[in-house]
């Protein structure tokens, strides 16, 4: 875990020891990481008889006035009846203390976070299974951590499993610990994001991830807000948040699955927070990782067989934000399968414009669509004028109706123009089937020979199975109908390939006409 002091320009690494259980050392460097000083104990009076010191995070003062520079960390005791032990330095992180730190948390808590506010007050926030059902909550300190506050509930969960384990599959382990941010120009203005399950423990969709907001330091907390956009029932977990140093917007970033049929394949997705007065205004969702990549499991067996990692850090200037992930995309060179790395991006503040990963979670590039109103397993916002119904929506039309899955639709065409790329985007119902919004890329936008491509096919004709079009390929033909062979004869199936500008393949369907 890694912070950094605005008063001295030190940087502070926090890790487990290497030869024992009950330290939690503490690296320094004061030349921006070129070098680091031999490690200080930062959970001193603490003995192998005490249990194991684990789960810390580390947060520094940044704010001018009493308390600026502070550095604090916050953790999980593991002996029996341990709780949540913090501890402070005062003097540039040489010296921590108290002996012992102070007993913030009793019981099952886990999944410590550490923010301080512009007024130097000091929160703890964790996640606490002690409660019926789980909940994440939070203390704070108004004198430089000498005294905490009673506890306050963040939010209530639905997950059940051990840390709020999600139950993801194949079964590498998952939490529903916190993370936040304290706003830099508004004191009692605090967010915290996790992930959790939606609408009961059993629900089809296990991982989605929201955000709280205080106004008023952390006493009372807002509804929660779905960050993920996707249409689809897939995973989406292990959120990190950062604000910038100006306080004008928040970025989160999560794993997400939304991009794979079989909700396996994993990418790293984010979203961009617009801080106005009294709200915030959250961008489309957009994608981080070029490519997406599998689960991996037993790499370390000694540290845990369903180890995948537990956490991620952000962090923020006024000009980027600064994400790690954990990423299984190459090959390993000592065991078989893939390899874990550690990946890292810098995303600019303004943002990177949507992801092109689809609505639907099959490659179609939606995401673009001015829609005015987040989807909800539908064909999404159309007008009710054109329900049972033909028409065509001029150039550049919002629709705002969304239709839902089992809507009665006799018939319907709606055609318009995306306002970003100027692609043709249509919508379509056949009696009381719901097909989901799509976007083509006419032929004119797709420069270049035809490269192992299906090429275009009139309705009836067969579909030559040698010649299947991959994702990546490039083609010319982009739209087709035919009867698919591996489906058995008198089964007409439509096939439909989503091209990028440059003539790329985004992706391929095939359902009932």
């Amino acid at each position: 875990m890694l912070a950094r002091s605005e008063k001295t320009g030190t940087i502070f690494l926090s890790t487990l020891s290497f030869n024992t259980s009950h330290k939690l050392l503490i690296f320094r460097s004061t030349d921006n990481g070129a070098s680091f000083q031999p490690p200080v104990n930062g959970a001193p009076g603490f003995t192998s008889a005490t249990g194991e010191q684990d789960k810390q995070w580390i947060a520094v003062d940044n704010f001018s006035g009493p308390g600026f520079g502070n550095v604090y960390m916050f953790w999980r005791n593991f002996a029996p009846g341990g709780g949540m032990t913090f501890s402070k330095s005062v003097d540039d992180g040489q010296t921590w203390g108290p002996n012992g730190g102070v007993k913030v948390v009793n019981g099952a808590g886990q999944g410590a976070f550490v923010a301080v506010g512009k007024d130097h007050t000091v929160y703890l926030f964790w996640y606490d299974q002690s409660a019926s059902p789980a909940e994440i909550r939070m203390k704070k300190s108004t004198d430089e951590g000498a005294t905490f506050g009673d506890p306050v509930t963040v939010t209530k969960l639905v997950a059940t499993g051990i840390n709020g384990d999600l139950g993801l599959s194949p079964g590498f382990r998952t939490n529903t610990f916190p993370q936040a941010a304290a706003d830099p120009n508004d004191p009692k203005r605090l967010y915290v994001v996790y992930n959790d399950q939606a609408g009961s423990a059993s629900a089809v969709d296990r991982g989605d991830i929201f955000v709280r907001r205080s106004v008023d330091a952390g006493a009372t907390w807002e509804p929660p807000v779905k960050l993920n956009d996707d249409l689809t029932r897939n995973d989406q977990w292990q959120p990190a948040m950062a604000i910038t140093p100006d306080g004008r917007r928040l970025c989160v970033t999560w794993y997400d699955r939304r991009g794979d049929q079989s909700n396996n394949l994993i990418e790293r997705f984010g979203v961009i927070g617009s801080v106005g007065a009294g709200t915030v205004t959250w961008g489309a969702n957009f994608r981080i990782t070029t490519e997406p990549f599998p689960p991996v499991l037993g790499v370390d067996p000694m540290v845990n067989e369903l180890y995948m990692g537990d956490y991620d850090q952000m962090a923020a200037n006024d000009q980027f934000f600064f994400t790690t992930w954990g990423d299984n995309r190459d090959n390993s060179t000592g065991h078989a399968g893939k390899n874990a790395n550690v990946r890292f991006a810098r995303i600019p503040v303004t943002g990177v414009g949507p992801g092109t990963s689809g609505a639907s979670g099959q490659g179609e590039p939606t995401e673009e669509i001015p829609l005015s109103q987040v989807p909800q397993f539908a064909l999404d916002a159309l007008s009710k004028a054109v329900k049972d119904a033909k028409d065509v929506l001029p150039d550049g039309v919002a629709w705002t109706q969304a239709f839902k899955t089992g809507d009665t639709i006799t018939m319907f065409r709606v055609q318009g123009k995306d306002k970003k790329t100027g692609n043709p985007v249509e919508a379509e119902t056949k009696g009381v089937r719901v097909i989901e919004l799509e976007v083509t890329v006419p032929k004119s936008r797709v420069p270049g020979p035809v490269a192992n491509a299906l090429n275009a096919a009139a309705p009836g004709v067969q579909v030559p199975t040698a010649r299947a079009i991959v994702v990546g390929g490039t083609v010319v033909g982009y739209e087709f109908e035919g009867v698919e062979p591996t489906t058995g004869p008198g089964i007409a199936k439509r096939v439909e390939v989503y091209l990028g500008p440059d003539g790329r393949v985004l992706g391929q369907r095939t359902y009932n006409p």
